[in-house]
Formats: C-alpha cells, structure tokens, sequence
C-alpha cells in the first residue's frame, strides 16, 4: 500500500480537492463531533493508564539498554481512529465555512474584486452579479469592491454605477446626435451688407460653417481664421408660434444663436427678430468665394431694382478674364444716353466693385458687347451727329482702352461732311473703314434689355 501524506494533501488542496472530499464524507453537526473527540480522549487515558500499572521509578533508577518489546496491535487501530477522527473534523469544518461563502479571517470580511469591461459598441457587458448593456460608449476596466452593510445587504457596486451613468450619457447624446441630424452639412454665414436693410435684401458673406452628424461643428470665417465646438438643438414656442434654435458653443463673427419658426423654411436659420443675420444651408463642399459673389451681386441687384425705372434696367453674369468669377453687368436704361456699368467681385472684402472706380456709362440704351475668348468689352456711343466705338481690354480687373474709332458730321442735309478718327488722331475714310472691318475678326457676345435678366429675376445669381 502506498503512502500518502494526508495531511499535506488537505493543506495544499484546491476547492476542487475538497469538495470531493466533502462530497464522499457524511455531514455531521458540532455536537457529534464533540462527542467523537471526547470518547477518543477517554479511551485514550485509559489505554495509557493500564500501560504504566507496575512501574515504580526513583530519580536514582537508570536504565540500561534497550529492550525489546511488541506494541499491541490495538495502538495501531486507535492511532487509526484518531486521525480519520481529525480528518473528519477538519472536512466538517471546512464544509460549513465553504457554505457560508465565505472564510474568518480575525473578524474582517474583504470582499470579492470585481472587474467590468466594457467593450465600443453595442454588446453585453460581463460582471461578476450578471449582464449589463452598453451602446456606443468606451469603458475602460474598473476594479472595484461590493460593500456589505451590518443588516447584511449588498450595496450597488460603483462598477454598476459607472456601467448606468455611461448608458444614460450615451443614451442622451445619441438623442443630441438625432436632433442635431437634420441640420448637418455646409451653411454660410451671413449678415446685412449694408447694416439697413435686412439681410434678405442684401447679404454679405462671413464664414461657412460645417456641422456634424454628431454635434460638432467647423467654422472658417472670410479671413480663413477657423474656430470649432459643439451645436446643440432647443425647440420652444413664442407668440403661439413653434420655433427650432441652433446654438453653438462658439461664436459665428459674433454670433452664436440662429432659429427659424417651423412655419418657415428650415434651410435658413435667422439671429435674434431683426432678420440682419443669417445662416443659410448650400449644397455641397464649396468655398465661401464660389458663393460669395453670387450673394453680393444680388445686393447690387436689389438695389439697382428699388430705383423707379426699374423695368427698364436688367443686368447679366460674364466671366470675361477667365478666373472662374464673372463680372456683372447692369444695362441703366434704354434710352440713348443710358450706358453699362460693369463690376467685379473683391473675395477679399466681400464686395462688388465698380471697374476701374467708376460706373462707365459708355453705349447706348444700355447695350454692350464683349468676347470673352480675347478678354475684350465693346462700347458703342452713337447720336445724330457723331459716332464712337470703343474696344476696351479686361485684365487684372481693369478696363484699357485699345482703339477708339469716331465720326464726326457736320452740316446739314446734303452738305454733311464726315471726319474719321482713331484714337482721336485724324485717319482716311478708308483707314477707318479698314479699322470699323476688324470688328468682324473678334467672337461677341451681347449684353443687352433682349438677353439679359431683369432685375426682379435672381436666377443667374443662384446656385
């Protein structure tokens, strides 16, 4: 038979080890055990008792060598009993420790580690109590303790606390995220161009802005200073009237609040009731140039049309030097001594400006024609007794003129004589009709009441 350290086994043993061991033992209470322990002691003196009987002994008795003797079988059994007695004992015990759950240690109980993962995403989250939901928030591992009061309820761990607080953080932003949804993409900023009149008469461009889907937002203002943060989304009702307002964390050119009433369009945003700023939605990835112009030419548009010949104006978009912004045109008038007055857009102040500083006022009943190929602009100027023509050449967004070619008549009836001039030096009447035939070498374009828009039509100026 083999030998076994039994107690060395029970001291190093695993709660695998034991309970196995519990399993294969009967159960038995403190009191039975008490009576084993003392029924073995008895026994035990007795045998011990009966062993010494006839043994006399002085302090001056000495023994000398060693006498065989044969232990009686029975000493053996008892020694048996003995120790399966501790092993039961010890078994017992350690049964009713592992049922309470739990192991004395001096009167102070530590409780169990805890550890909640919680993983990006929608998931189920593993805790030591059982499951718990996570949507769309990170959590990174928490190490914390369950706390057991005096009437022995255990208290919600701050692990499950953390868990529920991040579900209704992530809850309420994913609502904030739905509000804010409807209103994501590019807007531009805008407010009055003339500080008067409302921004709907007259707009001027100050940055565009870029909202997210998850309530973030870019904003690059005209001078390409850029700025970021968060939009946030509140409804309210004012005068018996529902209104949507968007307010950003920063300020757009000194503005951070822009609504609109929900009897409305929600495509442009207004700040405070005065309707002097603005944001409207575009489509697309553009620049604030690409829609700058359009904006204050519409301006110059609106004013052109408060004048009372209104009807009698019209204007018209050319790019004539070919750097992708047009140059607009407004014909003044259809009588002879009404002319063309041409502008460009500065992106730099977010204006139009008049070529050359001045309004020309050349041609007549507002007629003008240009060819954009050669970057030039034709001028006519003609009454009863005279005629100018004036070829005009577009660059760096200045008008130059290249010929001027004139007749002069004087006399009357029959009698009239005609002088040639070009440049205002006097020619030949066959070096001016050779001069008038060059006209025929360039691709014109007309700007005139017949193909042009009128004033109350802005959509050429549209994106």
């Amino acid at each position: 038979m083999n030998k076994k350290d039994v107690f060395g086994i029970l001291e190093n043993a695993e709660n695998e080890s034991m309970e196995r061991l519990i399993d294969k033992c009967p159960e038995i209470t403190d009191e039975q055990l008490g009576r084993i322990l003392k029924m073995s002691e008895k026994k035990y003196k007795e045998r011990k008792k009966d062993m010494n009987k006839g043994i006399t002994m002085t302090s001056n008795d000495s023994i000398d060598g060693v006498e065989r003797s044969n232990r009686p079988a029975w000493m053996s059994g008892l020694s048996i009993a003995a120790s399966l007695i501790l092993i039961v004992g010890i078994i017992a015990g350690s049964t009713v420790l592992m049922k309470n759950g739990r192991v004395d240690h001096g009167g102070e109980e530590i409780p169990p580690a805890v550890t909640v993962t919680t993983a990006t995403g929608t998931g189920t989250t593993q805790a030591a109590s059982g499951t718990a939901k996570s949507t769309g928030t990170e959590t990174t591992a928490v190490k914390d303790t369950a706390v057991t009061n005096s009437s022995g309820q255990t208290a919600v761990s701050s692990a499950n606390a953390a868990s529920t607080e991040a579900d209704t953080t992530t809850k309420a932003a994913d609502t904030a995220n739905a509000e804010i949804k409807p209103f994501a993409g590019t807007w531009i900023c805008q407010d009055s161009s003339c500080g008067i009149y409302p921004v709907t008469e007259g707009a001027r461009d100050l940055g565009m802005v870029y909202i997210n889907e998850d309530s973030t937002y870019r904003y690059i203002d005209r001078n390409g200073s850029e700025s970021a943060g968060t939009v946030s989304v509140r409804s309210y009702e004012m005068f018996g009237n529902e209104f949507t307002e968007l307010r950003f964390s920063g300020e757009l050119s000194g503005k951070s609040t822009f609504q609109y009433a929900h009897t409305e369009s929600s495509d442009e945003l207004y700040n405070g009731n005065g309707g002097m700023a603005r944001i409207i939605r575009v489509s697309g990835d553009r620049t604030l140039t690409e829609y700058g112009w359009k904006n204050v030419y519409k301006s110059v548009v609106s004013h052109f049309s408060k004048s009372t010949d209104a009807d009698a104006k019209s204007y018209n978009v050319q790019d004539i030097d070919g750097d992708g912004i047009p140059e607009l045109f407004i014909s003044e008038g259809l009588d002879r001594e009404s002319g063309v007055s041409i502008y460009y857009y500065d992106s730099n102040e977010d204006k139009a400006v008049a070529v050359n500083g001045e309004y020309l006022n050349h041609g007549s009943t507002g007629t003008a024609m240009i060819s954009p190929e050669e970057h030039l602009i034709f001028l006519g100027d003609d009454a009863r007794d005279y005629s100018n023509l004036y070829y005009y050449s577009y660059v760096n967004r200045s008008l130059r003129l290249e010929k001027k070619i004139s007749e002069i008549t004087e006399g009357e009836n029959g009698a009239r004589i005609s002088t040639y001039y070009i440049n205002d030096e006097p020619v030949s009447e066959a070096e001016y009709a050779e001069a008038s035939r060059s006209f025929d070498d360039y691709h014109w374009m007309m700007i005139d009441i017949e193909h042009n828009y009128k004033l109350s039509d802005t959509s050429a100026l549209e994106d």
